[in-house]
């Protein structure tokens, strides 16, 4: 154990070990300066009572105490001066003129000296003879001022950070941002912190060793005397938005800060920023200045406001007086039983608890391995072992079989006579009963077989994921293989037939409890069925059928491209195509009548099992219609009764014409030679004067490319209208 780790200087943990609680002999003062009030506020810090109220002169802002405790110093920015209380009268009882605007006060560990920030650098006052000697350049207008243990350097907050060597007064300057300080009692390290940064400074180097987070703005900083806890005075505001928009919500804290590995481990409610504070030399309270006008003081085993003082107004500066030989405090220790929460298999053993920690406190907060010591007190069995590098308890395998405990000690690291036990209780079994069950089943390829933990027991209870662990012992074929949840699956591509599968089964709890199996497996085809499809297009071609798959079966469902392979086996017309998405086209051209496509479709995953079908395409000519008309026209004179019999005459949906269709005329009643089809352009003309009357005319159209191809219509031609001469 390294005490100097947290700064401590070990004479001062002689009290505690001897087992002697802390001294109430000598009072210790804190002093609270009142700025608005002109007074400081002198409390007890045994009782925490107010023990006077002393009046000092206009504006004083800070307040330091001489080592011995005798003395008081306060400042006075804007009247440049310092007061001097005099502990054993409880007054003022002379004044120190200073330069100007005096804030910052820091004491010499030796009483000779009072270290005093001006507008114009850190000055140096002589106290014996209380006097103003020189003024250190570049240190003008400091926030703070802290001094080794031994004197030879002060730290000044003014912006960045300076160090001061006090035998040649200068200085020198670090880039370093500082505004709050807080020295080690050791002077190995000091925290400095300037808005949202706070860092850990190494007094050897004068350079940063750590930077810590926090969240918000530091105002003050405060040390425990052992070093063991850092408290920073952080405000500032967190955003928060609702549907009625965003707003930042303002907050202000203490955190605690354990400087093992400078992480905030709890954090102080305060009701406003503080201004100033300080750590009793006993480490029992932490004291806060509260602008408003208010002393607040935490317990530093709870890390909660225990008391608040009201005071004198505008309240700042705070001091504590010291005490090298003070007893500190212990820490409020809490080692609390655990019990494993789960029951461990003699057979396996294992952690039980992962980390005894965990439920584990010191001064209020979690309990570490970097603020306290672990130790096994004892166990009820030898199985048993505390592993004090990381808290866990094991048990061995072979401990017997029943409910056994250990019992620990956590002691705290800086005082390691502060110490609490706790008990770690464990309950350990024999192995269940485990029974893996032979299994049979028939499957299709690439299909789940059968869950083998169906009929598994483990206690007498179903076997599952939760309580065993699968794994495969052999397998007749790659295909056929069982998952970690014991479903048993058959891979596409697996061959059809007999194949075997054995399996493991182990108690989750204890792994060397296992049993095996066997799955007697049959793997067939999929049932594929391929159906005779029909269709028909015209000869200008299409698609006769859409998917030749719609009516194919594939197990229990329809074949699809994603279970089956489809291929064009044969067709009887080169125009007979089938499409990879098994669509059977018909291209223009091709012959009409009967055409047949044949195809097969196999499994996927079994390219052997196959079936085929016929599709059967009906070629058509295309639909030629030629259409009743009828006509009125004079019978005296010559005249065109009809401009063209193909008006509304078609042929595959459009307009028949000459050049797509022959005209003919089959025949006319009655006859005449004065009526004619012009088969040019099919119009129906009479020729001159003939007989009055009504008369059928019948034209036959034939499709010029397909001269089979025909259909005949009737002109109804009425000749009674009189006309010509």
């Amino acid at each position: 154990m390294n005490l100097r780790r947290y700064g401590v200087l070990p004479s001062s943990f002689l009290g505690l070990l001897m087992g002697v609680m802390p001294s109430q002999a000598a009072p210790k003062h804190a002093y609270v300066v009142s700025s608005t009030a002109s007074t400081v506020t002198i409390i007890d810090t045994a009782t925490s009572a107010i023990k006077a109220t002393v009046p000092v002169g206009s504006g004083p802002s800070r307040v330091a105490v001489s080592p011995d405790g005798s003395r008081a110093y306060v400042s006075h920015p804007s009247f440049g001066y310092v007061s001097v209380i005099d502990a054993a009268v409880l007054g003022v009882t002379s004044t120190i003129t200073t330069g100007a605007g005096p804030g910052a006060l820091a004491v010499a560990p030796d009483g000779g000296r009072l270290y005093v920030g001006t507008t114009a650098g850190v000055q140096v006052i002589d106290l014996p003879a209380g006097t103003a000697g020189a003024t250190v350049p570049g240190t003008g207008s400091a926030s703070e001022i802290v001094l080794t243990p031994d004197g030879s350097r002060a730290y000044v907050a003014a912006g960045v950070l300076s160090a001061i060597d006090t035998a040649s007064l200068t200085a020198t300057e670090t880039a370093i941002p500082a505004a709050s300080l807080a020295m080690m009692s050791n002077g190995q390290r000091l925290y400095a912190a300037s808005g949202s940064s706070l860092s850990e400074v190494s007094t050897a180097t004068n350079s940063v060793t750590r930077s810590i987070g926090v969240n918000g703005s530091v105002s003050a900083l405060a040390l425990t005397p052992d070093g063991s806890r850092l408290y920073a005075g952080v405000q500032g505001s967190n955003l928060v938005c609702s549907v009625y928009g965003c707003g930042g919500i303002a907050f202000r804290n203490v955190a605690v800060i354990e400087t093992y590995g400078n992480t905030t481990i709890a954090t102080i409610a305060i009701p406003a920023p503080v201004a100033r504070m300080a750590v009793t030399p006993d480490r029992k309270d932490l004291y806060m200045t509260i602008p408003a006008a208010s002393v607040s003081i935490a317990s530093v085993n709870t890390n909660a406001i225990r008391l608040t003082i009201p005071v004198g107004s505008g309240v700042n500066g705070l001091a504590i007086t010291s005490d090298p030989g003070a007893v500190i405090y212990p820490y409020v220790i809490d080692a609390v039983n655990d019990t494993a929460p789960a029951t461990l298999v003699s057979n396996a053993g294992g952690t039980a608890v992962a980390n005894v920690l965990v439920n584990d406190t010191l001064g209020g907060v979690r309990a570490t391995l970097a603020t306290v010591t672990l130790s096994q007190v004892s166990a009820s069995n030898s199985g048993l072992s505390l592993n004090v590098a990381t808290g866990a308890v094991s048990v061995e395998i072979g401990t017997p079989a029943g409910a056994h405990s250990l019992v620990y000690q956590i002691c705290e690291t800086t005082s390691p006579a502060n110490c609490d036990q706790a008990t770690v209780s464990v309950n350990v079994r024999l192995p269940y009963v485990i029974d893996a069950v032979d299994e049979s089943a028939v499957s299709n390829t690439g299909k789940t077989a059968v869950n083998a933990l169906l009929n598994d027991k483990l206690n007498a209870l179903p076997a599952t994921t939760a309580n065993v662990r699968v794994t495969q012992v052999s397998s007749t074929h790659a295909g056929v293989t069982i998952t970690a949840s014991g479903f048993v699956n058959v891979a596409a591509g697996t061959p059809f037939g007999a194949h075997t599968l054995v399996y493991r089964i182990c108690e989750a709890a204890s792994l060397n409890n296992c049993d095996q199996a066997t799955v007697s497996l049959e793997v067939i085809p999929y049932f594929v069925d391929a159906v005779n499809d029909a269709g028909a297009t015209t000869r200008g071609g299409g698609i006769a059928v859409a998917n030749v798959l719609a009516n194919d079966k594939f197990g229990t469902g329809t074949a699809s491209l994603a279970n089956v392979q489809l291929s064009l086996v044969s067709s009887t017309s080169a125009g007979i195509t089938l499409a990879a998405n098994g669509a059977v086209s018909v291209a223009a051209g091709t012959a009409l009548g009967g055409q047949t496509l044949v195809y097969r479709i196999c499994e996927i995953g079994s390219p052997s099992n196959c079936d085929q079908a016929t599709v059967s395409v009906t070629v058509n000519p295309y639909l030629i219609d030629a259409v009743y008309d009828s006509a009125r026209a004079s019978s005296k004179v010559a005249n065109t009764a009809l401009a063209s019999v193909l008006w509304n005459d078609t042929l595959a949906g459009a307009r028949a014409t000459v050049a797509n269709v022959r005209l003919s005329m089959v025949s006319l009643l009655p006859v005449s030679n004065k009526i004619r089809l012009d088969l040019t352009d099919g119009s129906v003309d009479v020729l001159g004067k003939t007989e009055s009357g009504l008369y059928s005319l019948v034209y036959r159209i034939c499709e010029i490319a397909n001269p089979t191809n025909c259909d005949q219509a009737t002109v109804s031609l009425d000749l009674t209208r009189s006309g010509g001469n």
